[in-house]
């Protein structure tokens, strides 16, 4: 019984402490929350905000504010409302700020309104040409008692609401608008730097004004740094090259690691077709294998290979909403060496360069990067069959980056090169595996491959495009995705070489596809001016279609040669050329 009343105890504890849990919660909460209804409890005189309490307005544009009184919850009706607009951080001139509009009066910060017969009251503000950021009240007070009631509207009146929404260009100009308010406040104190930013501010203020939404759209993504994703963009095909290189050796060795029949040869003279023990000899005595075994075992039997793979790719991105377009060469070379453990598992070490040319669309700007890296890689068959492998790759990259900012905006030109250079980190994981089906000198293999890849890119500040250089905020990009497919070759012996072309096709699928954020401010504004500017979502799914021709020559020398295509990734054409070669030394 003691033991049950424990329980039960314990019970009702975690459940009053749940309560009160929800009830701070919910406390916070409206707390935070702003208020839709202010009511004097004395007097029972009741204030509800009827419109939006938060307005992002374009410059000369009008709004109608509505709030409702109640006494006792009945509509008040001809009772006095006060409106009251805040404008301390817009300009000094009440007609280029905000102002009530009544009877052809256009000087007002101060207006009383009467409710109707609702109990509603309403009035119109005119939000003006200026960049500013302002509070309007609206008051109600009973004059028996003394006590009032409130509400208050926020308003930001900019260039933000004149620009596409979730755009670069949208960002960038809803961070002007926070930001141009208190530099207009503070003028007179202002740094040059500041004051060229100020000005800025005004150039665009004055597009909006007389119309010119476009150019100002223009200048705003101009000055927008989403660039700045090629970066990442550009580590993820490092990491993706240097993959594929490690993953060519990979396929390479177990090749020779496979059991490989006689029977699978067709080796011709002159149109005559040479019997199966002539064609032993003839592999035995070229190829240097044991000849004690009746079936020969490996082409390419030796403990230790050193090998140098190399791939090109080109390609071009299009431009986005969100991304600009580039076309872009991107180059990776792998040397490494491996050696057999078993007959049916390996183990290798390998050491990769990079490099990289982005030219950006519209002669946006350009981007250099390279980078360096080390991987460690192994294989194991399970059976003759099937088999597994792993990679674990470790990179340090290096980039370099100019963007062009051109635009023309109130009459004025602006030319700037805003150059960059920073650092960065690339770790990569892929493991995978395989299943192969021999028919004759045919050769059917099932694989599958999950790749994953976490990129760091060090916080970097521009320079040389003055009171437009950014600071861009350390970025951190993770990939997570999968690879299934299916590669047929075919194995043909020649009097000087063994010819195997090959063909595959596969699925890719990304799980991590949602869009990344560049985060940054403006270098010179010595106030808040942060700003998130978020990237393109990525394809979920697209496909790669591959062809080419692996050859084995005499003495453990062998090459290879694979052109890839990637087919249905959005905005993107991708063309990869693999080529490499390999010795296996005799020890």
């Amino acid at each position: 019984m003691a033991h049950y009343l424990h329980k039960c105890k314990h019970f009702f504890c975690c459940l009053l402490l749940l309560l009160f849990s929800s009830s701070i919660l919910a406390l916070e909460n409206r707390q935070m929350s702003p208020r839709s209804s202010h009511i004097d409890e004395a007097s029972g005189i009741e204030l509800k905000r009827i419109s939006s309490n938060t307005y992002n307005q374009e410059l000369n544009t009008s709004i109608e504010l509505v709030v409702e009184l109640l006494q006792h919850n009945e509509p008040l009706v001809n009772a006095n409302v006060s409106w009251f607009i805040d404008q301390t951080l817009a300009s000094s001139n009440t007609q280029q700020g905000a102002y009530f509009v009544s009877n052809g009066a256009t000087n007002l910060v101060e207006f009383t309104t009467q409710t109707d017969s609702n109990g509603q009251a309403r009035v119109s503000v005119f939000i003006g040409n200026v960049i500013s950021q302002f509070q309007i009240r609206a008051q109600a007070s009973e004059l028996l008692s003394g006590s009032f009631v409130s509400q208050e509207f926020q308003i930001t009146a900019g260039v933000g609401a004149a620009i596409n929404v979730g755009t670069p260009e949208q960002e960038i100009a809803s961070t002007l608008d926070a930001l141009c308010p208190l530099l207009q406040s503070n003028e007179s104190s202002i740094s040059t730097e500041q004051q060229a930013l100020l000005n800025r501010c005004k150039e665009l203020q004055t597009a909006i004004v007389q119309g010119q939404t476009l150019e100002a759209a223009n200048a705003l993504r101009e000055i927008s740094p989403e660039e700045v994703a090629i970066q990442s963009a550009v580590s993820s095909s490092f990491s993706g090259q240097q993959m594929s290189n490690i993953a060519s050796r990979l396929s390479a060795v177990r090749k020779g690691s496979q059991s490989i029949s006689l029977s699978m040869f067709s080796l011709r003279i002159k149109d005559y077709q040479l019997p199966s023990y002539l064609v032993k000899d003839f592999v035995k005595n070229v190829f240097a294998v044991n000849e004690n075994e009746s079936d020969v075992s490996s082409l390419l039997s030796n403990k230790v290979g050193i090998f140098l793979n190399g791939n090109v790719s080109i390609g071009t991105r299009n431009t986005s909403n969100n991304e600009d377009g580039f076309a872009f060469d991107s180059y990776g070379l792998t040397i490494g060496g491996d050696y057999r453990i078993k007959r049916n598992s390996f183990l290798g070490i390998a050491f990769g360069l990079s490099k990289s040319k982005v030219d950006i669309s519209n002669n946006g700007g350009d981007l250099t990067a390279n980078g360096k890296n080390i991987a460690v890689y192994a294989s194991h068959y399970l059976n003759q069959q099937t088999y597994f492998d792993g990679v674990v790759s470790f990179g340090h990259n290096q980039y370099e980056m100019n963007r062009n900012i051109k635009f023309v905006l109130a009459g004025n030109p602006t030319d700037r090169t805003a150059s960059s250079n920073t650092q960065g980190k690339l770790t990569a994981v892929s493991l995978g595996g395989g299943y192969e089906l021999n028919d004759d000198a045919l050769l059917m293999t099932f694989f599958a491959r999950m790749n994953y890849s976490s990129s760091q890119i060090d916080r970097f500040t521009e320079s040389g495009a003055e009171e437009l250089n950014l600071i861009i905020e350390k970025q951190k990009m993770d990939n997570l995705n999968s690879s299934f497919g299916a590669q047929a070759s075919y194995t043909h012996s020649t009097r000087w070489a063994v010819l195997i072309p090959f063909l595959s096709f596969s699925w890719e699928h990304e799980f991590k596809s949602e869009a990344n954020q560049i985060n940054g401010s403006f270098a010179d504004s010595n106030l808040t001016s942060n700003f998130t500017v978020n990237t393109e979502k990525l394809d979920s799914n697209y496909f790669t279609s591959a062809q080419g021709i692996s050859l084995v020559l005499p003495r453990g020398i062998s090459a290879f040669f694979r052109f890839e295509t990637l087919l249905g990734r959005e905005f993107y054409t991708v063309n990869n050329f693999s080529f490499g070669g390999r010795w296996e030394l005799n020890f």
